[in-house]
């Protein structure tokens, strides 16, 4: 499929199985996998769902900075979490439970009081064509709870989009071994799952920055790049530019599977080449060859 000859739009980049659009903003490498086929040609109802602490200070971000045509709903297991935010829609998890037992329980308990929300999740994504799922794993109400609003959002034949991070060293072997354990949970549920590694943003910080600092702008750059994912997503799903391009194109471009990605930004006046160089060498990459991967956008 050869579509070059199309208006291009300005700040997306898509280039993945013969399919290019000028205008580059970020890149993926994604993993062998299936493809997955879109049964209507309309523009799809999006749903971003941030879920915890980690997920919901993403979605809080992208709330600030803006994105059209998209709906939002944050999740968390404590009550008093929502006091003081201004979230459109927001769900207790498990809230007929009482008051969850602190964060001793694990994601344990909170796959287990997310799954007692199943019908209240459900009735927020009636209609509902692609899910967002913005969490960080390696903690408790994300790690637990993600996997368990991704088979929610994949019964219901949404198309499934993760947007994770994952522990830096600093924070532990074991909150990093926990991540990964989830995180294979809820990837065999997703259609897609980004990773923000928070090590690499960790590791690009100057040698001797204090710990607190450290985490400081681990939240804030993952609270960006999880922002210039998603506005990338919606750009590409809901632009009205394109009218040749329909569910299954944009499906297909994207296989099932684990993806990383890389952060590119440049003036206009530079050219699109200084943004797609920036995604391609990105940190965020970790030194994985982009001549392994399957596809790329």
């Amino acid at each position: 499929m050869d579509l070059t000859r199309r208006k291009s739009i300005k700040g997306v980049g898509l280039a993945a199985a013969g399919l290019s659009i000028r205008g580059p903003d970020c890149s993926w490498a994604t993993y062998p996998g299936d493809r997955g086929i879109f049964l209507s040609n309309q523009m799809p109802k999006v749903k971003v769902m941030g879920i915890g602490r980690v997920g919901c200070s993403m979605l809080d971000y992208i709330l600030k900075k803006g994105i059209e045509h998209i709906e939002v709903v944050a999740m968390s297991m404590d009550p008093g979490f929502f006091e003081g935010k201004k979230f459109p829609a927001t769900i207790i998890l498990g809230e007929h439970l009482g008051n969850p037992p602190g964060l001793d329980g694990g994601p344990d308990l909170a796959e287990a009081y997310t799954a007692a929300s199943v019908e209240t999740i459900r009735s927020h994504l009636q209609g509902t064509d692609v899910g967002i799922i913005l969490a960080g794993m390696g903690g408790v109400t994300g790690s637990g709870g993600a996997p368990v609003v991704a088979r929610i959002t994949r019964d219901l034949g949404i198309w499934t989009i993760g947007i994770l991070t994952l522990p830096a060293r600093v924070e532990g072997k074991w909150r990093l071994k926990t991540a990964r354990n989830w995180l294979a949970l809820f990837n065999s549920m997703a259609d897609m799952t980004t990773v923000i590694p928070n090590s690499a943003i960790s590791s690009s910080l100057p040698p001797g920055t204090p710990i607190i600092n450290t985490y400081k702008n681990i939240f804030k750059q993952s609270d960006t790049i999880a922002y210039r994912a998603a506005k990338v997503f919606s750009d590409i799903l809901l632009t009205p530019h394109l009218p040749a391009i329909d569910f299954v194109d944009i499906r297909g471009v994207f296989p099932r599977g684990l993806a990383r990605i890389g952060v590119g930004t440049a003036h206009p006046k530079d050219g699109p080449e200084m943004a797609v160089r920036q995604a391609i060498y990105s940190p965020l990459l970790e030194g994985i060859a982009l001549d392994k991967a399957r596809s790329v956008v």
